[in-house]
């Protein structure tokens, strides 16, 4: 900021240098030094974590401020990720937490770091075509009429969607809300900056998913852009199939259709106890142009990174690449993975020559294939089976997050702690630990027998709260409340021991 340090809360003019639409910059060039700052915060108080300790807890200290992207999925172990913010936003303050907080887990089950490679040699064709419609009528024959489409950026059937009425929204710009619950529409394309419009008017009335079509006679099929954030699978059919199934729809009232994706699978079986931290796939594949691509990979739990995305640009598919995914991290890696591989483009045939699956994390003792350790289980609960993503002591960490950091899944929650600091001479700073969102109230008092009184309120989107006050708000004590719905504040113990700084006479 102007005065040279970065500020929150109630800092007037010092934050607007710190909003992007001041002074600040987009991109990584930017990013970088923020990053680099919060790992050496956490390496000043636990200088013997690794590179993989740090990046899993980053990991744990992100937060999301955007609740409504159409990536933001909870993956096998109970983490939040997007491929557009990953694990979103850390916070230097429970970065450092979690730095105190992580440990060894005790013998017999100590960490051990290992990779896990598995190779598959198909020398397979791979068809074009691949992304279609499927269309239902008591005219056509009873396996249905199947229609050749194209996708976008957007969202894609992976899974085969349901057989639905198809509604025409031909001149409906903003069809009532709930008006296609349970239903798919059928749109006309009008025009680029039009597309994403009529996408988010359809899935707001509770369309399943859409299909555009031009006005026109033509099997060209076109590509959706910008449709990155649209949060429904959408594709695209040629002019002269849209007339097709318009007809169709206005002839036959029993016509329903549902959107598929055809694929190559091929299966990695592994057997080993494993904790994922990332994932690799090494793929050798032949095919006169990328841009027709899309590979995904399912994991064991059914977390699913898309690894290739089909675009528009015209270059031919490198025979080889290796691609990677943080999605799974804390995920068990026993049982099945499964890589898909299709064509959704109309320019010649390809090959999928290799695939290789490379796993990155933790070797364990896993009977039960669930990502925890036996004798962790066995120790905690005297029993196997527990859930990877449960949350026995109700404290928001998952048992995925707890075998990592090395705490005790079953523990007595500890009432949450403040920290204290001097921001600089006209202000202090408060910190505590929270929930996402949770509704928490700062309550000062200059006797500890109160009355105590409201200071500040809010909710803040990440585990720690901040609040900055006056230095003549400089005695007293303070009491962290939160509204009815919510109990005290709890983490685990253990992740609150103050910092030698945090114990100043001024306190």
């Amino acid at each position: 900021g102007d005065a040279g340090r970065s500020t929150r809360a109630n800092a007037g003019e010092a934050l607007r240098n710190y909003l992007p639409q001041h002074l600040s910059l987009p991109g990584t060039s930017f990013s970088t030094p923020l990053i680099s700052g919060i790992i050496a915060l956490m390496l000043d108080v636990r200088p013997d974590l690794t590179w993989q300790d740090v990046h899993v807890l980053l990991a744990l200290s992100g937060r999301h401020f955007d609740p409504q992207d159409p990536d933001l999925k909870r993956n096998g172990a109970g983490l939040w990720y997007s491929r557009n913010t990953g694990f979103g936003v850390p916070d230097a303050g429970v970065a450092v937490r979690l730095a105190l907080a992580y440990q060894e887990p005790p013998a017999p089950h100590t960490r051990q770091r290992s990779t896990i490679q598995q190779v598959l040699t198909p020398n397979q064709p791979l068809p074009s075509h691949n992304l279609y419609v499927r269309v239902y009528a008591d005219e056509l024959p009873k396996e249905g009429l199947k229609l050749i489409a194209r996708g976008g950026a957007g969202v894609f059937p992976d899974e085969v969607t349901a057989s639905l009425p198809l509604v025409n929204l031909d001149g409906q710009t903003d069809p009532e809300l709930g008006a296609l619950e349970g239903k798919a529409a059928f749109l006309l394309r009008e025009g680029e900056d039009q597309i994403v419009s009529q996408i988010e008017a359809a899935t707001d009335a509770g369309a399943a998913f859409a299909i555009f079509r031009r006005d026109i006679d033509s099997d060209y099929r076109e590509f959706l852009l910008r449709t990155d954030l649209t949060r429904i699978p959408t594709v695209s059919i040629s002019g002269n199939d849209g007339r097709f199934l318009g007809d169709l729809m206005a002839s036959d009232a029993s016509t329903q259709v549902q959107l598929g994706l055809d694929a190559l699978n091929y299966v990695f079986e592994i057997e080993t106890g494993f904790i994922v931290e990332s994932v690799q796939l090494r793929a050798r594949i032949q095919h006169p142009r990328k841009s027709d691509l899309r590979i995904t990979l399912l994991s064991p739990q059914g977390t699913r990174s898309v690894l290739h995305r089909p675009d528009v640009h015209h270059v031919s598919q490198l025979n080889e690449w290796v691609y990677g995914s943080k999605r799974h991290l804390l995920e068990s890696g026993r049982g099945k993975w499964t890589v898909s591989v299709s064509d959704v483009g109309s320019h010649g045939m390809g090959y999928v020559h290799e695939l290789e699956l490379i796993l990155h994390g933790q070797v364990i003792e896993d009977a039960d294939g669930n990502g925890l350790d036996d004798v962790w289980e066995d120790t905690y609960w005297g029993r196997l089976g527990q859930a990877l993503d449960g949350d026995s002591n109700g404290n928001d960490w998952t048992h995925a997050v707890e075998q990592f950091l090395g705490l005790d899944p079953l523990a007595e929650l500890s009432p949450g702690q403040m920290s204290w600091a001097r921001a600089d001479s006209k202000r202090h700073r408060l910190s505590w630990p929270t929930r996402p969102y949770r509704h928490d109230v700062i309550l000062h008092s200059t006797t500890p027998e109160g009355p105590f009184l409201p200071l500040d309120e809010g909710a803040v989107p990440g585990r720690e709260g901040v609040l900055f006050f006056r230095s003549d708000v400089n005695t007293g004590f303070f009491r962290i409340g939160t509204d009815q719905t919510e109990p005290l504040g709890r983490i685990p113990s253990g992740v609150l021991t103050p910092t030698s700084q945090n114990r100043s006479e001024d306190r």
